[in-house]
């Protein structure tokens, strides 16, 4: 079965859009299941990052080329500062069969309360497929099955650590 190929962006109610200028939340690139191969229509995503630390709140977003993978290593708070770091990345995908992806993450805080402070997590069309939380540490991989879609699907990996005042933190993921 064949598929109208989308994209090469799109938006909800539009699946044929240009790159625009600058990156948006809403406006994201398409993609043929987790096909890399070509060089004329390479695969992307869009990716966001948060950092916090003493020199305060610093967001980046930007699209990028291939599969998503960032890290940001050891993130001190000072002066009573709590350091977070906030990784994602975000794409839609066309797809005649199911396809599996391999999300691999760790997350690491020196928090000791009793909330949320490390986080993984991935959405496909604004639904929960994965989690994995808890007060100071987590990491692993896990592979999920993309279902097949003819209209391009939403999804968002991401990792999340919030340390405690003056501590440190360190995120990454990657997805293959």
């Amino acid at each position: 079965m064949a598929i109208l190929r989308a994209g090469p962006f799109a938006i909800s109610s539009n699946s044929f859009f240009d790159e625009p200028a600058t990156a948006s939340l809403t406006i994201l690139p398409v993609n043929c299941a987790k096909d890399t191969s070509s060089a004329s229509w390479p695969w992307k995503r869009r990716q966001f990052r948060q950092i916090r630390d003493n020199s305060g709140l610093n967001t980046i977003q930007t699209y990028q080329n291939g599969l998503p993978s960032d890290s940001e290593s050891e993130i001190t708070g000072t002066g009573g500062t709590s350091p977070r770091i906030a990784l994602s990345a975000s794409w839609r995908y066309q797809a005649v069969n199911d396809f599996n992806i391999t999300f691999n993450y760790s997350v690491t805080t020196n928090s000791t309360s009793s909330g949320i402070s490390a986080r993984a997590r991935v959405l496909v069309n604004g639904v929960e497929v994965f989690l994995d939380e808890d007060s100071e540490e987590v990491n692993g991989s896990n592979t999920l099955t993309l279902p097949a879609s003819v209209v391009p699907s939403v999804v968002i990996v991401s990792v999340l650590a919030v340390g405690k005042r003056d501590g440190t933190v360190e995120a990454s993921y990657s997805v293959s």
